[in-house]
């Protein structure tokens, strides 16, 4: 998100800077080039600026898809189990005690 604001804050400023310029030169005279020039500018921040929200909107459906937040904590909690099973192979256990380490 920082990268997105940084990039528009650049081209907002590129653009402001070059339609400022022509503007303080000729004075009170309207140029049509500088005219759209502003307006090309504009444009291009409005559609950089959509494109951006559109990939964090996907970013954001994806991250919270329940399906797939449900399969990361499946994979989570096998890597526990697993972790847990290699620790119980290290130290001598009664067949009771292991009972009381499974969770419910």
């Amino acid at each position: 998100m920082l990268v997105l604001l940084g990039a528009f804050m650049a081209t907002a400023n590129l653009g402001v800077a070059a339609a400022a310029i022509p503007a303080q030169i000729s004075g009170d005279e309207f140029d049509s080039n500088a005219a759209q020039d502003t307006v090309d500018t504009v444009r291009r921040a409005l559609i950089g600026m959509a494109i951006g929200t559109g990939v964090m909107l996907v970013l954001y459906i994806w991250h919270t898809d329940p399906r797939r937040r449900f399969e990361v904590a499946g994979r989570r909690r096998e890597r526990r189990e697993a972790t847990r099973r290699i620790g119980l192979e290290d130290e001598f256990i009664l067949p009771g005690e292991i009972e009381d380490l499974e969770p419910d």
